[in-house]
């Protein structure tokens, strides 16, 4: 049995769903980017609208485009996907993907540092103040 138009387009879909390729864009580009655009020789992803990933709110997007002349490999807009071109670029992505979460868990680290530092503090302060060691 042969596949309709909307069939297949529904299964390259699912494949971007499967893939994640939104939530690796939006990382790539509120990680490495600069104000939801991430942009290289290579890559041009554009995250729009959407303060976190899984944000309900609408007028949410992501875009990639890649290679010199920019073609559209990727385009989301309000949790509809309205384009999918598997390809190379997807390994690509995902080692992209990989930088952003180390450098997000590294901030993270640093982050809960900062705060059992200051956690610290406030409690040597209580301590001092009621003469506690």
């Amino acid at each position: 049995m042969e596949t309709t138009l909307e069939q297949r387009i529904e299964g390259r879909k699912q494949q971007a769903r499967d893939k994640n390729i939104n939530g690796k864009a939006w990382t790539v580009a509120k990680y490495l980017g600069r104000k939801g655009v991430y942009e290289d020789s290579k890559f041009r992803i554009t995250q729009y609208g959407a303060d976190s990933y899984g944000s309900a709110r609408k007028n949410t997007g992501t875009k990639i485009l890649y290679e010199s002349n920019y073609k559209l490999v990727f385009d989301e807009h309000d949790d509809e996907i309205y384009s999918f071109a598997p390809g190379n670029w997807e390994g690509e992505l995902t080692k992209l993907y990989n930088t952003a979460l180390g450098k997000l868990e590294k901030r993270m680290g640093t982050n809960a540092k900062r705060r059992a530092t200051i956690k610290r503090k406030k409690e040597n302060e209580i301590k001092q103040r009621w003469g506690l060691r």
